[in-house]
């Protein structure tokens, strides 16, 4: 038993306690020995039960444990208010996007994002209705977006990475989701919104071939959109960034 327990092995501890106690009342030198042994054999089920209960909390703990690290972890990589992805997880997604690019020789697409009017919504009802809409934005977005990665970066800004597009057909067609998305109306505790997106897309590897210059160009491109109008898209091209 002694040797179980030192190996941590629980279940033969219990076994090979778990014994008929000596019956020997004498009180010569064999019935102490005998007393001394049933003794003995309490003291050892005593441990091996400790050594269990021990062996549950440290589980328990264990359990616990990893799943606060999870949602650290969780936490840290994605936005409080919509559960998407947040810039963290943005600027990793794209990093290996870059990789497996680079790798594969296939192309991918950033799109940089913002609301239209969303300022104004805060400034007349309020952040807390700010916050649902933008819940609401986010869902909708997730809907359109499909397959494509999605973030939200702050404030009402968002960013989508459609990996390997075959050509800009694919990527004016989810461009066109995106915008009809924010384009219906939004029911936000009893009042009626109406809001629009904007969208800048930029392309690897002919308008970046780093991620900063990429997203740096989406951004410009995003700029050029909103000064064209509400709901609009429009893809990076190079007098953008002058």
């Amino acid at each position: 038993a002694m040797v179980a327990l030192g190996r941590g092995d629980l279940g033969a501890a219990h076994a090979s306690v778990n014994i008929t106690p000596v019956s020997i009342h004498s009180r010569d030198e064999i019935g102490e020995m005998a007393e001394s042994f049933n003794l003995m054999q309490q003291e050892v089920l005593q441990a091996a039960h400790s050594l269990d209960d021990a062996r549950d909390n440290l589980s328990s703990a264990r359990s616990q444990l990893d799943a606060s690290y999870q949602s650290i972890v969780h936490l840290a990589h994605h936005d409080a208010l919509t559960g998407l992805p947040n810039r963290v997880a943005f600027a990793k997604h794209l990093a290996l996007t870059f990789e497996h690019s680079i790798a594969s020789g296939e192309t991918f697409a950033v799109f940089c994002m913002d609301l239209d009017n969303f300022k104004e919504v805060n400034d007349v009802f309020g952040h807390a209705i700010g916050d649902e809409l933008l819940k609401e934005v986010a869902l909708r977005l997730t809907i359109a977006s499909q397959d494509a990665f999605l973030a939200r970066v702050g404030g009402d800004e968002f960013t989508l990475i459609a990996a390997h597009p075959i050509s800009l057909e694919p990527l004016e067609q989810l461009a066109g989701r995106l915008l009809a998305s924010a384009d219906d109306a939004f029911d936000i505790a009893g009042q009626r919104l109406r809001i629009g997106l904007s969208i800048g897309i930029a392309m690897f590897p002919k308008d970046g071939s780093d991620a900063g210059t990429l997203v740096a160009n989406a951004d410009a491109a995003l700029y050029r959109a909103k000064a064209e109008g509400r709901l609009n898209a429009r893809f990076f091209e190079p007098e953008m960034d002058r």
